[in-house]
């Protein structure tokens, strides 16, 4: 077998992640467009705001007010908004509630936001916005702590340096960071750095939003990809960094809303060749996948023979799915309403992979029971035609 196809080898593993990553990012899309009811959701324009453009921090909402000063990365997420829609019924919510309650004392179906801001080496934050007062419990979390005041304020000031402190704004909020970050956030506040300043325009009540400016990342980046053995014939990994101004994923399960994700060049010519490389990529991924099906269908272990056939499925539905789509300076990898996917929207997308198999083979005789759903149906009739 070939090095680069050993199966514990990195180079296998890291070609498995590609194919992964590239799979995962096509089979939402086509279950939302199969549903009975799916509203297709066009491709989002290029937003009005980029990371060069200003916004009056005072109207943002609260979370862009406690972030780390010099962000290049802004995950925000809606906890209650989140658990508590019919398509996280399938999550153990009572359990991560209890759990929550007992060793924090914190609610998380109570948590309106939680914002994380990360900002180069080492620096952090994270607010959090109830719907009802909160009081952090004192234990474990809270054991390198000391009673102490800030501009008249008591809160819970770290004893270690990068270790967090722990402050509330107001009784319905709370705000962890390193001391000297809480200090800087509850000075006077300072002009908005653009990645906040997107952050605070664009912050629509999505379930989950993540920010990430890929040109202040870009020296650590660089700096981690110079110790990174990159995969023989996949050199031109390392010039995707240089590329990339920023990435921008969205998703929304609870809301009519778009899930997308999207990577921002630096212009249209590098959107361009970002394009063009991913693509190329990704062939040469299914390229070198396709070689070592073949050496697995030559074995005599019917169970290799039948992970062959499997890698060869997704293989196909990854031809199939994956179609990326340059906008301008924007690459779109994807888009979709994942609200019309119905309450097993999460389910569907998990569960594809599976589905496949069941209705093309059941395809050929006549079905009893109700109707099958969109997606099934629509597998059904692919197997039926072909």
């Amino acid at each position: 077998m070939l090095p680069l196809l050993q199966r514990r080898s990195s180079s296998h593993q890291f070609l498995c992640m590609l194919l992964i990553t590239l799979t995962v990012a096509g089979p939402a899309t086509t279950v939302a467009a199969q549903q009975p009811n799916a509203r297709r959701t066009p491709v989002i324009e290029p937003r009005p705001v980029t990371l060069a453009d200003p916004a009056k921090i005072s109207d943002a909402p609260a979370g862009a007010r406690y972030i780390a000063p010099g962000a290049c990365v802004i995950f925000a997420v809606r906890p209650a908004q989140l658990l508590s829609s019919p398509a996280a019924e399938i999550l153990p919510t009572e359990i991560l509630q209890a759990a929550s309650v007992k060793e924090t004392g914190l609610d998380p179906l109570a948590a309106e936001e939680v914002v994380v801001s990360y900002s180069p080496p080492t620096s952090y934050a994270l607010f959090a916005r109830f719907n009802e007062k909160v009081q952090l419990k004192s234990g474990q979390l809270t054991a390198h702590t000391q009673p102490a005041a800030i501009n008249g304020a008591e809160y819970l000031q770290s004893r270690e340096l990068m270790a967090p402190s722990f402050y509330q704004p107001d009784p319905n909020s709370l705000l962890a960071a390193p001391d000297f970050i809480i200090k800087q956030l509850t000075a006077t506040k300072s002009a908005p750095t653009p990645l906040v300043a997107k952050f605070a325009a664009e912050s629509a009540h999505d379930d989950a939003l993540l920010l990430v400016d890929m040109a202040a990342l870009r020296p650590l980046i660089n700096m981690a990809m110079k110790n990174t053995q990159t995969p023989p014939g996949f050199e031109e990994l390392r010039t995707l960094p240089g590329l990339m101004k920023s990435i921008e994923l969205r998703l929304n399960i609870s809301r009519d809303a778009p899930t997308e994700l999207v990577l921002t060049a630096n212009n249209e010519a590098d959107a361009q060749k970002l394009l063009d490389t991913t693509q190329a990529l990704r062939d040469k991924a299914i390229a070198q996948m396709e070689t070592q099906i073949r050496e697995m269908e030559a074995q005599d272990d019917p169970v290799v023979k039948a992970t062959a056939a499997y890698q060869r499925r997704m293989n196909r539905r990854m031809q199939e799915s994956v179609q990326l789509e340059r906008q301008g300076d924007r690459i779109i990898l994807f888009n979709a309403n994942l609200k019309t996917a119905g309450p097993n929207g999460m389910v569907a997308v998990a569960t594809i992979g599976v589905r496949r198999p069941l209705a093309a083979r059941g395809a050929s005789r006549p079905r009893s029971g109700p109707p099958q759903c969109g997606a099934e149906q629509s597998e059904a009739n692919h197997a039926r035609d072909a």
